[in-house]
């Protein structure tokens, strides 16, 4: 009887542990499902020539490229064989890019960028394009980065380039905030967050494009 006693003491005592345990597991588990990150790539380059020869830029510049996920958007995401018209929702990102950026410059001290709307509109296209293609300084088919700055009629002594896409998560503002924050996040000598702060630069193309999923592309064009 006493043996059954203490294997029945037993079985409690371990019953009790079981327990406990599941109490500890249970409250180590997150209150509510976390909120779907956004897909995301970006990349940057800059180029520099000497003034004397400022518009006359080399055809191949070397590019300096960050992969994006294995989940990048490819040429399914968008139709059409023609730029559509820039609609208001572009715009309005664009505009409120244009102003993130000047903001981050006005908080390290920097002098506002100058919009170009020359070059906003190539950005935009280039935009268009890496839907197509996707992220990337230059599609099949489409001139280097600097060059194409060149082709717009643009001078300049240095010249620079960021692109970025991101999944509306959860709104395609915030995924234009996502993208300009992960650029300016980097730590130095990164290409994404010296472009943004350069003090070589004073001119910049935004250029949006949002494609028939909802995905943000983003191009940034910089020059002197």
């Amino acid at each position: 009887m006493r043996r059954e006693h203490r294997q029945l003491a037993g079985l409690l005592l371990l019953l009790l542990l079981l327990t406990a345990c599941g109490t500890v597991s249970q409250a180590l588990l997150p209150s509510s499902t976390p909120a779907a990150t956004a897909t995301r790539g970006i990349s940057s380059l800059s180029f520099s020539v000497p003034a004397r020869v400022a518009s006359k830029p080399p055809a191949t510049p070397q590019i300096s490229k960050t992969p994006g996920p294995s989940t990048q958007p490819t040429s399914s995401t968008q139709g059409g064989s023609s730029l559509p018209p820039r609609t208001s929702v572009e715009a309005q990102l664009e505009q409120k890019l244009f102003d993130l950026i000047n903001q981050d410059r006005s908080d390290e001290g920097l002098p506002a960028y100058t919009l170009n709307s020359i070059m906003s509109n190539g950005a935009r296209l280039h935009s268009w394009k890496m839907a197509n293609c996707g992220l990337s300084h230059q599609c099949s088919g489409e001139a280097a980065p600097c060059d194409r700055v060149s082709n717009e009629g643009i001078s300049w002594t240095h010249c620079g380039e960021n692109v970025g896409y991101s999944s509306p998560s959860p709104t395609a503002l915030a995924a234009v905030q996502g993208i300009e924050q992960a650029m300016l996040n980097e730590p130095p000598p990164a290409g994404h967050r010296a472009n943004l702060l350069s003090s070589s630069f004073h001119r910049i193309g935004v250029g949006i494009y949002i494609d028939s999923r909802g995905y943000v592309w983003i191009t940034e064009d910089f020059a002197s």
